[in-house]
């Protein structure tokens, strides 16, 4: 499948491959395998070392990079127009013609078992990776992205060869081409270039139906901080409800002026970071409310938030309120939309993840459709202390979290 946006406002073109392929599609034999393959389409392919791949791009100023999530992998350039066949042949290559060594294979194990430690040294990370757990218990899309270590040891050629034969196939398989091209140049550029073996179409695994729980997990680590995370069920990204869901949770903790920030950073001064966000996959969500505070103070922190859900709940939000969130959300979409790479990005995740073309004039609709009724009966199911998860990392505290969440 393609996605192309022609822009001739600008002059830079990017280039992503997306693939339907992510950590919730692994088990215990191969958790982490589809970041592992992320990474080693880099060390080398059968044209290219993996120096010759960045030197390559570097010389002709071109960003080249990847990323893996829950529900998909992709594979990126960003460069001027005049190299957009150079940025197509180049993703191909790493698509098509990865070696994947023995010997790379075993440093890159070493690499990645370096960025899990990394991960682990980081509370904030620690702390929703474990809500994350707490919230989703076993389902697909509580599993770690990074895997872990024992995990990527085993990792061998064959697990990674069986992994994209089923998932790095053509009906899996999007390309993102937005910037300063026609549309038939773009079209001609995918055909010479990605080819693919004519073999029988491999289905994906249908995701369970996720059960949510309430649960509360406590890991002890001798920090400065107390890092404190709530997650709330919420929906999947298919429901109509999300664009609301997303302002609410603005409204709650997306900038300075929003409810949490005001009340425990301005008004309280206990907190440097206070955020709520949301996460959306294809068959079910969560709302988070994150902060980072004292041991001393992590329990005030706590009520302080159960004190605007509660303030939320007996008054709403105001007509204002909802308007400035309103006017954030079309701004950083206007503004984004201006961005080759970011509509490149986007229009790929939603191509590969929901089968959706990305449109600003119907986001833009979708922001202003957003009532007042609409977030109050949002913020009335999604935000119940009752349902939610709970997370706790820092120093040993004697605070009784989970009866101060439901209490």
């Amino acid at each position: 499948r393609l996605w192309i946006k022609p822009m001739n406002t600008t002059r830079s073109i990017a280039v992503g491959v997306f693939i339907g392929a992510g950590c919730i599609y692994e088990d215990e034999s191969n958790s982490g395998i589809a970041h592992f393959i992320e990474h080693m389409v880099f060390k080398g392919t059968k044209k290219r070392s993996a120096f010759q791949i960045s030197e390559e791009m570097e010389s002709k100023g071109i960003q080249i990079n990847a990323y893996t999530s829950k529900g998909h992998t992709a594979f990126y350039t960003i460069a001027t127009d005049e190299y957009a066949e150079d940025c197509v042949e180049m993703l191909s290559d790493l698509y098509f013609n990865a070696t994947f060594t023995e010997e790379n294979i075993k440093k890159e194990k070493s690499v990645v078992i370096e960025e899990i430690g990394m991960s682990e040294d980081d509370p904030e990370d620690v702390c929703l990776e474990q809500l994350s757990t707490a919230h989703f218990g076993n389902h697909p899309v509580a599993n770690k992205i990074l895997g872990n270590v024992d995990s990527v040891k085993k990792i061998n050629k064959t697990k990674i060869k069986d992994f994209m034969h089923r998932f790095y196939t053509k009906e899996n398989t999007l390309i993102s081409i937005v910037g300063n091209i026609e549309a038939e140049k773009a079209i001609e550029l995918c055909k010479k270039y990605f080819v693919f073996e004519e073999k029988e179409p491999q289905a994906l695994p249908e995701l369970p139906e996720c059960t949510q729980t309430a649960t509360s997990v406590i890991r002890f680590k001798d920090l400065e901080q107390a890092n404190i995370a709530i997650g709330f069920p919420q929906f999947s990204y298919f429901d109509d409800r999300s664009i609301s869901s997303a302002l609410v949770s603005n409204l709650l903790g997306g900038g300075m002026s929003s409810r949490l920030f005001q009340r425990l950073r301005e008004e309280l001064g206990m907190v440097y970071n206070v955020y709520a966000t949301d996460y959306q996959y294809s068959t079910c969500g969560y709302s988070v409310i994150f902060l980072a505070t004292g041991p001393a103070t992590a329990e005030q922190a706590v009520l302080a938030v159960k004190e605007v859900l509660q303030e939320v709940r007996e008054k709403g939000f105001c007509e204002q309120e909802l308007k400035k969130a309103k006017a954030q959300f079309k701004a950083a979409s206007i503004l984004a939309a201006e961005s080759s790479s970011f509509l490149m990005r986007t229009g790929g995740r939603r191509g590969i993840l929901m089968d959706t073309e990305f449109d600003l004039d119907e986001r833009i609709a979708e922001i202003e459709s957003v009532t007042l009724e609409s977030a109050k009966e949002v913020f009335e199911t999604v935000f119940d202390l009752s349902k939610a998860s709970f997370s706790y990392v820092g120093k040993e505290c004697a605070t009784d979290f989970e009866a101060l969440i439901r209490g």
